[in-house]
């Protein structure tokens, strides 16, 4: 039995102003909690986080923001509008829910995009924990909006919580070894992603015990539900990116597990499909990328003691003395590289070389004047590259392209950047010729291999996160610790 809307507005009081009729409804304090509501909050817990955890595989094959938002949302939102029209649940709002419901209804969009974003850049389990601060905001916005104070022992529990987030957050850089700015610059984005979540969600959470106490969880999904249409129509334009086909299952357990969590809790966060379509709909939808100062970036510009790890598939050794020069042949390039391009990338990646000492440069070959053999011939040759977009051969200094592999790229996902494949395997290939025989575990350098043996052991990022986390993590050019490397090998400072 609801209360009436001035009931409500008495019940709604902090507990020792409200009236007898009110507080005989609450359990005593202290009573034991139930078997089945232990359990029933267990279930909500495991829904929670395998909700984020689904969207997490999503983001790792490719899967932007707005798409899991939308596609959760859309979901959550066609189930719980079709228990409404077969429960024939009644929706009747006052004025004062007119109001309230599409400021929640942003709100909980806000709040879905920014965990989103958070789980796309932090472990699930750190963003999740950022997350979970939401109820040290709801008492914040409870004081500020509403005048209600703080329960006692919420204010003791406020610097335990914050303590053990921080501690979890590694906040000082003492585990990583990183320090206070190398951690922040880590996983600072992650983490103000995942608070700003946690206070618009606890904002959400105040309006609405509020404002809408009284009103069916389950009626505010079938309001949007007709806008489903129009969203579907502006987020497919936008999600060409995404691999709908690898997707499709992490996607459908994330909306099935935030299904499920909400179904238990309530169905208001489907008012994020208003809002989507209101203000958020209509966004570009992108791959998460690495953001400047992110951890890829990081990782590239810097090399930590200890990074310097190779698999055992090789051993480096000094380059030949002087410099690396290269000439380029154009013949049998595929449709689509321009000469001009194809020489660009040899420059920018023998300048990026260079940087270790060993001089290289790309030079013309009507302009050779050195003994046959002595350059590096690049060209292109299937046969040569056996399966793979360039291979080096060191000993009869010679660098090959394969034509039918970046046709077969252009075949299969005619969206990707062929140039920064091009770049990469260019850059990757030329290393070789400056010492750096074997393959590194440090994922994000140009010479890393992603996966090494038969048992397909996986590189190494700083942070942890799979290098599957970005469509490319891979370098286009040498990073910090490919340099390092050919400084080592060649006995340079």
């Amino acid at each position: 039995m609801h209360c009436s809307h001035r009931r409500l507005q008495r019940c709604s009081r902090p507990h020792r102003r409200q009236p007898r009729e009110c507080r005989d409804e609450l359990p005593p304090a202290g009573a034991p909690i139930s078997r089945t509501a232990f359990a029933t909050l267990l279930l909500i817990a495991l829904m929670m986080g395998a909700n984020h955890v689904g969207a997490r595989l999503a983001f790792n094959y490719g899967v932007d923001v707005v798409t899991a938002v939308f596609f959760r949302s859309a979901i959550t939102a066609g189930v719980v509008g079709a228990l409404v029209w077969l429960q024939r649940v009644p929706v009747r709002l006052t004025p004062r829910h007119q109001r309230a419901l599409p400021a929640i209804g942003l709100l909980i969009a806000v709040q879905s995009m920014c965990i989103y974003s958070s789980v796309a850049r932090l472990p699930v389990a750190l963003a999740l924990l950022a997350f979970n601060t939401y109820p040290l905001w709801t008492a914040l916005w409870a004081r500020l909006v509403y005048q209600h104070r703080p329960e006692p022992r919420l204010l003791r529990a406020m610097p335990v919580m914050l303590l053990g987030l921080a501690l979890t957050l590694d906040a000082l850089g003492a585990a990583s070894g990183l320090g206070a700015a190398g951690q922040w610059a880590q996983i600072g984005v992650g983490v103000a992603f995942a608070l700003a979540a946690a206070a618009t969600f606890g904002l959400a959470l105040v309006i609405t015990q509020h404002e809408a106490a009284d009103l069916d969880g389950r009626s505010p999904c079938s309001l949007w539900q007709p806008l489903a249409g129009l969203l579907i129509r502006r987020s497919a334009r936008s999600a060409g990116r995404s691999n709908p086909a690898m997707a499709f299952s992490p996607l459908l357990a994330s909306s099935a597990f935030a299904l499920g969590r909400r179904w238990t809790l309530t169905g208001l966060p489907c008012l994020a499909l208003g809002a989507l379509v209101l203000g958020l709909g209509p966004a570009a939808a992108q791959p998460v990328p690495a953001a400047p100062g992110s951890s890829r970036s990081a990782e590239m510009a810097s090399c930590l003691p200890g990074e310097l790890a190779t698999w055992p598939d090789g051993q480096d050794r000094p380059a030949p003395a002087g410099a690396v020069r290269l000439v380029y042949r154009h013949a049998g390039a595929p449709a689509g590289f321009a000469e001009l391009a194809v020489v660009a990338a040899l420059q920018r990646a023998a300048a990026g070389w260079s940087a270790c000492g060993v001089a290289g440069e790309v030079i013309s070959e009507a302009a050779i004047d050195l003994p046959p053999g002595s350059p590096v011939q690049v060209g292109w040759d299937d046969a040569a590259t056996r399966g793979n977009f360039a291979l080096a051969d060191v000993g009869r200094r010679r660098l090959w392209l394969s034509a039918a592999m970046f046709a077969l790229l252009a075949q299969r996902n005619p969206r990707h950047p062929a140039q920064q494949t091009l770049q990469m395997a260019i850059s990757h290939e030329m290393g070789h010729f400056f010492g750096l025989m074997a393959h590194s575990r440090r994922c994000v350098d140009v010479m890393s291999y992603y996966r090494f043996g038969p048992a397909g052991e996986a590189c190494q990022t700083r942070d942890g996160r799979p290098y599957t986390a970005l469509p490319e993590y891979r370098a286009l050019l040498p990073t910090a610790c490919d340099i390092a490397r050919c400084r080592a090998v060649n006995r340079l400072p």
